[in-house]
């Protein structure tokens, strides 16, 4: 077996946190179980470790000086710089200025972008086949106001091929 349920209970039974039923029912559980056995030796052994190595104490002034940094830290005027990203920080300002930015870019470019007045290569296009089309309805010189067969031909561009 690689890993148990229960493992998950040894810090607690190191701790003293579960019940005294709880903590019976783990141990019993662990004389079975290879792996909850040495996760719990382990536990054992590095809260061992823990009590037994050496406390430091921090300086007797630690904490004055601490705050004294932190008040001088507070007291000093933020640069341009951090000022400037700190705009960038707040989603609002940000979205605003991405908009505002795209927005200048936008009517930036839009002489760039305009449709010629002849109305470019695609308008030029349709416009002479409409002129073709027209030239080709006059030569056939008949109404096509009630020959759907007519009207079919000069519409969709069918050419009979001889």
């Amino acid at each position: 077996m690689t890993n148990c349920k229960r493992e998950k209970w040894v810090w607690s039974v190191v701790d003293g946190q579960l019940s005294e039923r709880e903590e019976r029912e783990f141990l019993g559980h662990a004389e079975e179980c290879e792996v909850c056995r040495f996760a719990l030796d382990a536990a054992y052994r590095t809260r061992d470790a823990l009590r037994s190595s050496h406390r430091y104490a921090a300086p007797t002034d630690f904490g004055a000086k601490t705050l004294e940094r932190i008040s001088h830290q507070l007291a000093r005027k933020p640069s341009i710089w951090q000022r400037t990203t700190a705009l960038f920080r707040r989603p609002t300002i940000a979205l605003s200025s991405v908009a505002a930015f795209a927005l200048v870019a936008y009517l930036g470019a839009r002489p760039f972008l305009s449709i010629p007045e002849d109305g470019g290569p695609s308008q030029q296009a349709a416009q002479s086949y409409a002129e073709q089309c027209l030239t080709a309805h006059e030569q056939l010189g008949i109404e096509t106001a009630f020959d759907p067969t007519v009207s079919y031909i000069v519409t969709s561009g069918y050419t009979s091929q001889q």
